[in-house]
């Protein structure tokens, strides 16, 4: 008896430390659902934010061997994009996700971003591996060295002819191979990782047969060619990028 109550005592303890590492402005739900993920992926050490935008949060988590994720979290108290999440839900065909609440509605913008990075992944596109969606919460692979994240490619110095190409193989991949449409593209959601750029917050990302007036598409390339032609360097017209991607589709 007295051993199955020194367990109970040891699991709440443990318990009481894992919440210690939790956002103060989680809700009781995310932070259940944040233990439940700790456990499953031996998460034991959550880290600041490294990342806050308006309809998420992303925090490097390490775990007990040492190994860095990057954890993902939904607001779920806040409707204010709740427009524009529902949007691009009703865009794309193979997401069909009845949303009687808020908290509805994120759940399943958490598995479609999961599902959208799973389809990139497979198909080769450069994007982070997706590990985990548990409610609101997204884990997958962590682009950085010891809990630093690689920069975004604003951020990044070293813009080249070459990084140019490379965003440019990105995006035909993701059209040729996975025949999907990123929608918001631009140099806040490329992170540049080992020279390399990394396609990064797929939650909004539609099939290429959704988008059947290539405006999303065309809207990615305006923004890939505007922020690098400000950088210096010699872009392609986008007429000529468009039947180049979309020849592979």
């Amino acid at each position: 008896m007295n051993r199955i109550r020194r367990g109970k005592e040891v699991r709440r303890e443990k318990d009481s430390d894992l919440f210690k590492t939790v956002d103060s402005t989680f809700d009781t739900s995310t932070s259940l659902a944040l233990l439940y993920v700790m456990r499953k992926l031996g998460i034991e050490v959550i880290m600041g934010a490294i990342a806050s935008g308006k309809e998420a949060k992303v925090y490097p988590a390490k775990t007990r061997e040492e190994n860095y994720l990057a954890l993902k979290v939904y607001y779920t108290s806040t409707a204010s994009h709740k427009k524009a999440l529902s949007r691009y839900i009703a865009m794309d065909s193979r997401h069909k996700i009845k949303a009687t609440s808020t908290k509805d509605l994120i759940y399943g913008w958490a598995r479609k971003e999961f599902g959208n990075l799973k389809r990139l992944y497979e198909a080769g596109v450069s994007v982070p591996k997706p590990y985990l969606v548990h409610k609101n919460l997204l884990v997958m692979e962590f682009l950085g060295h010891d809990g630093v994240r690689a920069p975004l490619l604003f951020e990044y110095e070293d813009i080249t002819q070459e990084l140019y190409e490379k965003v440019l193989e990105q995006i035909t991949l993701m059209i040729g191979k996975a025949k999907m449409v990123h929608s918001d593209l631009s140099e806040y959601n490329i992170m540049v990782f080992d020279s390399s750029p990394v396609i990064i917050d797929v939650g909004q990302s539609i099939q290429l047969s959704d988008d059947p007036n290539l405006e999303f598409l065309n809207k990615d390339l305006k923004n890939i060619n505007r922020f690098f032609s400000s950088r210096g360097i010699n872009v392609r017209p986008v007429e000529e990028i468009l039947n180049s991607v979309l020849s592979t589709s």
